[in-house]
This record gives C-alpha cells, structure tokens and sequence, in this order.
C-alpha cells in the first residue's frame, strides 16, 4: 500500500512536470506564432493591405503621451490587438489613439503608402524608424495648412520608408479629433495608390459636374422666370456642394488650403446653409403658404434657428455645434415629411418627387450619422451612399420644381381662360375680343394686310 501511494506521487510529480514543460512549450510556440502573425507581409502578390488584423490599438484619454512614453514597456503592454477587418471608430470622444503597426518586407523594391482616408482628423502624427535606431516624426492633420502634408493629397498619406528585404519594422500612429474619431488606413504601393486616385477624382468630377450643370441650368430658368423657387433650389445645390467638398477634403485641397480653420468650420457652416434654402424650397413648391400655414410657421423656425447657427458655426466648440447640427437636420427631415404627407393629401402634383427626394436625403444622414458614431462601418457604401444620394435628390428636388412649375402653368391657363368667356353663355367676352383684336392688329401691321371687324347686335338678347 505504502510502495503503490508511494509511486502514484511519484508517477504524478512526473507526469506533472511533462505537462508543465508542454504548456510552456505551446505558449511559447503561440507566442512566436502569434507575434508573427501581428506583422503585415508586404510581398509581390498583393498590391493594396488592409492593416486591421495587423494594428494594435492603446487609448490616451488624457491625450497627454508623448512618444517617448509610448515606447515605454509599461505602455506597450497596454496596447491591444484590433477588431479584424473593421475600421476602427471611437464616435466622438477627447482621447488621442495610438496605432501600432508591424511590417515586414518580402520585396527587393517597392515604395510604400500608408492612407488614412478620412480628412476630418484634426491632427495625425506617423513616426517611423530613422535607420540609426530612433524615430522620426511627421505631424499633419486638418488643422495644419495643407502644403505641410508629406503627399499633397486630399487624404493623409505617408510615405513609409525603404527598409531591406526581410527586415521587419514598426511604425506608430497617433490621432486625435473633435470630429467623429474614425480612423481608415491602408498600406497601398505607389503605383497602386495613383491608379485608385485617378479613378476617385473622376468618380467626383462627374458628381460635382452633375451638380454645377443643373445649378447654371435652373439659373438660366430663373432669368427668364424671375420665380424666387429657382433662387432657393440653386443656393440649396451650392451649400450640397459644398459641403461635400469639404466632407472629402477636396476644398481644403484646391479651394482654401490656407485656411485650416475655416475648412473644419465649413462643413458645418454649409450643413446650416443647406437646412435653409431646402425648407424655404420645400415652403413654396408645396405651398405651405396656402395649405397648411401652422406648417410653414414651423418651417420658418427652423429656417430662422439656422440662420442663427450660421455665424455661430464659425466660432462655437465643434463638439456643441455638431450636436445642434444633427438635431437640426434630424428634426427638420421630421417635419419636411410631414410637410410631404400634408402636400400628398392636397394633392399638390410635386409632394411625390419631394417625397423620394426625402428618402434619398435621409438615406445618405442615416449612414454618414451611423458612421460618425461607429454604428455603421467605414467602407465604400457607407462613405459614398450620402454622395449618391445627394445627387439622387438634386435630380428629384427638380422633378418637383418642374411638376410645380407646369401645375401653376396649368391654373394660370384655366384662370385667364375663365376670365375671358362669360358666365352665362360661356362665350368670349369683351375682355377677350380686345385680346384677339390687339393680336390681329399686330398681325395685318407686320403684313401690310387689310382688317375687317364685323359686328353683330341681338337686340332683347338677355330675353
């Protein structure tokens, strides 16, 4: 008994140790696996990477850090991996955020881009390795001028340096906004990136030239109509412009780069303008004025509360104004609809392309709302849908102007018609007669024709 108790321990001690030796042995091969893993391969096959298996992410809610603590083991630990193939998106929030990026080089030559495509970071910073064992730091953002950016371009886009083949190196990125904190990157070689360029400024060059061909179209109609609707819808499309040229970085790049501060402001300044002149367009095309005047009030006071968050957008924390901006929007979008449905019940021939332009006008505030706070992904639908949508209801904010239009064409008609014939026999009227005389006057003057007016008078007509 004493000999089989005495074995068993033994037996266990032994057995014991052969576990303990191979659960070090798996987690130290784990480990190797795993730290290999977190570096990005950069080969021959693959042209453009998505680094989001590959970062590691550590917030600074103070914002405080600089990178030489990052560097720091006791920081390091706390860096974490990220989600896989999602972008990453902090809403808004006052925290600095720090990236963490392993590569390893399997080409003899190449040139690497590293792009953040999102203009609205107000500053970025990338250090990379010196080659001497230090860093290096380049510092942008949308609040530096823009000729300070590494690669001048309406996204931030860093140069990563030449490092040998088969070297591994790591870079660091840190980012830190008032706006909504999203953060889409990619490593991309050069040529790569210059193709994906090219098709993305013509993608906007037929947008905004869609845009400015119906804004010089509907300004040749106003000049000859003087209709006050041309006026609003016009001004509606330039603050559309706009505003989606400051959203992409386009403005800061070509229009004012220059003017850091201004190009954050804009965007919210031209949301504002926006609200303005499709409230007062939606005022008239559904003739609110006429029926439903409780409804043009409360368009009016939307109308009026924006024109006060115009100046205020320029100077007012970001934060604030963007809060107020979509509860404007939001709330607003609330009451064109039921200006929409009011206008439907009427009858009023333009309520249904007012309607889908709506849903399209929603359709791109859902997702450019549900991407700003992190409930909807960064990726091609949800950055673009707001752009195609906005073109979809310029195109149906113009069906509704021109079914308007010829609807007031019609009553026009129908009015002077009736106005030209008699009540009791449905006859021409003298009002009439003077009409059709001062044309025919005009017609025999031109042709040096005779004209014969002849009369006839029934006496006891009325009897």
């Amino acid at each position: 008994m004493f000999a089989f108790s005495f074995y068993s321990k033994k037996t266990l001690k032994i057995s014991g140790f052969f576990v303990l030796l191979i659960l070090v042995f798996l987690l130290f091969f784990y480990g190797e696996n795993a730290s290999a893993d977190m570096s990005l391969k950069l080969d021959e096959e693959d042209k453009v990477y998505s680094v989001y298996p590959f970062i590691q992410v550590f917030e600074d809610q103070e914002g405080l850090l600089g990178f030489g603590e990052i560097l720091e083991p006791e920081i390091q630990g706390k860096f974490h991996p990220h989600e896989e193939d999602r972008t990453p998106s902090f809403s808004y929030t006052d925290s600095a955020f720090w990236f963490k990026l392993e590569m390893t080089n399997l080409v003899q030559e190449a040139r690497w881009f590293l792009q953040v495509e999102y203009p609205l970071l107000q500053e970025i910073k990338f250090f990379f390795p010196d080659g001497e064992g230090g860093y290096k730091e380049q510092k942008t953002g949308s609040l530096v001028p823009f000729n300070q950016r590494p690669i001048k371009n309406k996204d931030f886009v860093f140069p990563i340096p030449d490092f040998p083949r088969g070297e591994t190196i790591t870079v660091y990125l840190r980012t830190q906004t008032e706006f909504s904190h999203i953060v889409p990157m990619q490593i991309l070689e050069r040529n790569s990136f210059y193709s994906r360029e090219s098709g993305e400024y013509l993608a906007n060059g037929v947008y905004y030239g869609m845009l400015l061909i119906m804004a010089f179209y509907n300004l040749f109609l106003f000049y000859f109509s003087r209709d006050i609707r041309f006026v609003f819808y016009i001004f509606y499309i330039v603050c559309i412009a706009f505003f989606h040229l400051s959203l992409t970085g386009l403005a800061f790049q070509y229009l004012w780069p220059d003017f850091p501060v201004w190009a954050n402001r804009s965007i919210l300044f031209f949301s504002f303008g926006g609200t303005i002149f499709l409230l007062l367009f939606a005022c008239r095309v559904l003739e609110l004025k006429e029926r439903a005047p409780a409804l043009k009030k409360i368009f009016l006071g939307f109308v009026g509360f924006s024109m006060v968050m115009l100046p205020a957008s320029l100077f007012f924390p970001y934060s604030l104004i963007m809060q107020l901006m979509i509860f404007t929007v939001f709330t607003g979008s609330i009451a064109l609809l039921w200006g929409v449905i009011k206008a439907r019940q009427e009858k009023v021939p333009s309520a249904f392309y007012l309607f889908w332009a709506w849903v399209f006008l929603v359709g791109g505030i859902i997702l450019l709302i549900g991407r700003s706070f992190g409930f909807l992904p960064h990726n091609f639908f949800t950055y673009s849908g707001m752009q195609l949508g906005s073109a979809l209801e310029i195109i149906f904010l113009s069906l509704a102007l021109v079914a308007h239009t010829s609807f007031l064409d019609r009553e026009k008609e129908k009015a002077l018609e009736l106005a030209q014939r008699d009540d009791l026999t449905n006859l021409l009227n003298r009002r009439a007669l003077f009409a059709i005389g001062q044309k025919q006057v005009e017609i025999a003057r031109l042709q040096k024709s005779p004209l014969s007016v002849v009369m006839i008078d029934i006496d006891g007509f009325k009897k």
